[in-house]
């Protein structure tokens, strides 16, 4: 696993203004069959540090499947944790070689997950930053998909 993770001397969250980013978003999940779902968009949002952890926050895009849904990315030097609020609620930690169980809320109902992470590549500076992360998910213990997410963001000029 390659990791990057610098932290500025100045705290942000704590006086500091948020960064506005540009936001590419990159996924596939592959299920059985070869079938396969993918999504790309590009976005703006705000990223942040707070108590010694990168934030990043947007809207989804539409072509994303989660319309007027926001997403926070909390990004630490090991793992990331992909929350959703909007329509589907959802919680996901990612955090190479570990298993962790997480809920989906829908307008259907509720379920719970596995998240099991078979990667996760952190690159971050106070500026920009790289995010690659491969992971299973899994349903009553039997994997359904394998994903993969790519986030890149970078500082919006102030011009």
């Amino acid at each position: 696993m390659r990791k990057t993770f610098q932290m500025g001397q100045a705290r942000m969250g704590e006086g500091t203004m948020k960064k506005q980013v540009l936001i590419t978003v990159k996924g596939s999940n592959h299920y059985e069959e070869n079938q396969m779902d993918a999504v790309e968009f590009l976005t703006t949002g705000d990223f942040y540090e707070k108590q010694g952890k990168y934030y990043i926050k947007y809207e989804e895009a539409d072509q994303s499947g989660m319309p007027d849904t926001t997403t926070t990315l909390k990004i630490e030097p090991s793992r990331v944790t992909i929350t959703r609020f909007g329509k589907n609620n959802s919680q996901m930690v990612i955090e190479q070689g570990k298993k962790h169980i997480g809920h989906y809320e829908t307008p259907y109902g509720g379920f719970t997950v596995g998240v099991i992470s078979e990667s996760a590549d952190i690159r971050v500076n106070e500026t920009s930053g790289r995010l690659d992360l491969k992971y299973d998910v899994e349903l009553n213990d039997i994997v359904t998909s394998h994903n993969n997410i790519c986030v890149t963001f970078k500082e919006v000029n102030g011009d």
